[in-house]
């Protein structure tokens, strides 16, 4: 889930890690906090950036633009 009623967010748990996408529906920029039951504390990689997102219980907070969509993903995913 997300805090943010623009954002959409799927997460897909696979055999070995986790597929996120996440959604800007809006023009508008968007900071948010995502949240993915059974994701835990968990090391993300947004997969067209060259960074590291750390979650706690499954949450993390990121910047969204208008209209953009990010993949993440985690485990052996990465």
């Amino acid at each position: 889930t997300s805090r943010s009623p623009a954002i959409e967010l799927r997460a897909r748990q696979l055999k070995n890690g986790w597929i996120i996408i996440a959604t800007n529906g809006s023009t508008a920029a968007c900071e948010t906090t995502f949240q993915v039951n059974g994701l835990g504390k968990s090391q993300l990689r947004a997969a067209t950036q060259n960074r590291v997102i750390s979650t706690k219980d499954g949450s993390w907070h990121d910047h969204l633009a208008g209209y953009e969509a990010k993949v993440y993903l985690a485990g052996s995913e990465q």
